[in-house]
């Protein structure tokens, strides 16, 4: 069971740095591409979900890592409500 955990904690790391440098790299001069930013959150939740990361641990990622602009960003699932403040 606590290796289950630890997996977890992993891939919600990994993801959240992936989901991160993805966001960064939709900045450009201070004005972010959400179509763009879209397009990242697709190819890396094809991935992430093969490998058993939940929908909500991924959205609430997305909306921690671009929540200024959380309104923007179109989930490749279907969501219930936005979490970020």
């Amino acid at each position: 069971m606590m290796e289950n955990i630890e997996l977890q904690e992993k891939l919600y790391d990994q993801y959240r740095e992936e989901l991160q440098l993805a966001y960064k790299s939709c900045l450009h001069s201070g004005q972010f591409f959400a179509g763009e930013f879209n397009h990242h959150i697709n190819e890396i939740w094809a991935i992430a979900k093969d490998e058993g990361f939940t929908e909500m641990d991924f959205q609430e990622i997305i909306d921690e890592v671009a929540n200024q602009y959380v309104d923007s960003v179109i989930y490749p699932f279907p969501t219930l409500m936005h979490t970020a403040a």
